[in-house]
């Protein structure tokens, strides 16, 4: 049997983490956004990608002056603007784009702000849907290195998706996409004694309620799961435009620059990724565990993370591509999420020079 440790406690080194404790007892306003492409055609290429902007309800109108001159020369390095759109403001050159990041990122900071990012690639995605097929099938214990077999799990679990959605419009794998920032969302919510209320970009009406209803649900489970998270959502807006909310915009730059940065260092994704599935007797060079109700349970595998692969995160990009560390500090929990190559759910913890692949 490996090495097993308690499950790491990324909060605890979060460097932005005295700036929330003294937010305890409040209420904060996460405006969350998406950005994909091709990922509801189940394209191999394609991609979906959350991101979360929280920010203390009662500083938001701060926020909003402080921005201000920001929005302005974000306006002069572009043709005048209505509001901050990654797709616009990955055009502007790379030093000019580093200053306006740190900007936005010293208000957000001064303000108790945080990030959250969640990445999903669809490749990815199936992948873990047939990882959770042999699972339950119990006849196999990994991933198989056969391309034609691998080609066919794959072929199977595109049909099992297509077969399940549900509408309106795509709420049904919009609402199965947010579980875990939900989750994280609320477990940061009880770490440091806060109310939510979520502000989610608008799509289109009838979809819009039913991922609202979703989000809802997602918060009863989870606060049944974990008693502490109870009530701590407030509420769910999703009537509130992006044009109007200068937090929706910051959950769009987050959300794009989140995506640039994992395709831009994919290694994070590949690096240590297993086929073999990681179950509660499987057995991991080094594996992860808690105590829930007086139970233990086995979280996931653990791997160090590279030195070389967490400079990533403090280190300017020397291509120019993403602006993504300067955000590093205000990362939700110290922790970004997405799916190993080989489609484990993916705790990267910079702080602590981790990775978390959670149990299949």
């Amino acid at each position: 049997m490996g090495l097993v440790i308690g499950i790491p406690q990324p909060l605890r080194n979060c460097p932005s983490l005295p700036a929330w404790e003294r937010r305890r007892g409040q209420v904060y306003l996460v405006f969350i956004d998406e950005t994909f492409w091709r990922f509801f055609e189940l394209s191999s290429q394609g991609f979906f990608c959350h991101a979360a902007v929280g920010l203390p309800e009662a500083e938001y109108d701060a926020v909003l002056d402080e921005t201000r001159p920001i929005f302005r020369r974000y306006c002069e390095l572009l043709v005048p603007q209505r509001e901050f759109k990654h797709a616009e403001f990955k055009r502007i050159g790379f030093e000019a784009r580093r200053s306006l990041a740190k900007m936005i990122h010293d208000v957000l900071h001064s303000h108790g702000g945080f990030i959250s990012a969640f990445y999903t690639p669809t490749s990815s995605f199936l992948l873990e849907r047939a990882r959770v097929n042999l699972l339950m099938a119990g006849r196999e214990t990994s991933l198989p290195t056969n391309s034609e077999r691998r080609s066919e799990l794959l072929q199977g679990a595109s049909a099992e998706v297509r077969a399940k959605r549900a509408g309106p419009g795509m709420s049904a794998a919009i609402t199965a996409l947010l579980h875990t920032p939900i989750s994280a969302l609320l477990n940061f919510a009880e770490s440091i004694d806060v109310g939510l209320r979520l502000v989610y970009d608008p799509r289109e009406t009838r979809e819009n309620c039913a991922v609202r209803a979703g989000m809802l649900r997602t918060a009863e489970f989870v606060g049944k799961m974990t008693p502490a998270t109870a009530n701590r959502l407030l509420d769910v807006n999703i009537a509130s435009s992006s044009e109007k909310e200068v937090g929706l915009q910051f959950a769009d730059l987050a959300a794009g620059e989140t995506r640039v940065f994992l395709d831009a260092h994919r290694e994070l994704m590949e690096y240590g990724a297993s086929p073999k599935l990681i179950t509660s007797t499987s057995d991991e060079t080094i594996q992860a565990v808690g105590v829930r109700n007086g139970t233990e349970y086995k979280f996931g595998a653990v791997i160090y993370l590279p030195s070389a692969l967490q400079q990533c995160f403090f280190n300017g990009d020397s291509s120019g591509r993403t602006v993504f560390s300067e955000f590093t500090d205000l990362l939700l929990s110290g922790t970004v999420t997405c799916y190993s190559a080989q489609g484990a759910p993916r705790h990267i913890l910079p702080y602590e020079q981790l990775l978390i692949d959670q149990l299949d």
